[in-house]
C-alpha cells in the first residue's frame, strides 16, 4: 500500500492494509481489495510474478458467486 486503507481478502481471511503494509497472495487464490465508499482513495503497488502464459494474467470476477458474494455480509 502506498496510501489510503483497503479491506484485503486472501481466500477467506481478511485484513486491513494501510500505507507501507503488504500481503502475499499465493497462486490460484481468490482475493479482493475493497476501499470504503466514504474513505479516501487508495493507491496500491502490485507486483505479479511469474507471468501466466503468453498473454500475462487473467482476471476472473467471482464477486457474484458463493462464498465470495456473502463474504462481507
Amino acid at each position: 500500500m502506498r496510501s489510503g486503507t483497503v479491506e484485503q481478502w486472501v481466500g477467506t481471511e481478511t485484513m486491513q492494509l494501510t500505507a507501507s503494509d503488504s500481503c502475499f497472495v499465493p497462486a490460484n487464490t481468490v482475493h479482493a481489495s475493497f476501499v470504503a465508499a466514504d474513505g479516501p482513495p487508495a493507491l496500491l503497488f502490485v507486483a505479479m510474478s511469474p507471468s501466466h502464459g503468453a498473454d500475462g494474467y487473467e482476471a476472473v470476477d467471482v464477486a457474484s458467486e458463493e462464498p465470495w458474494r456473502s463474504l462481507r455480509s
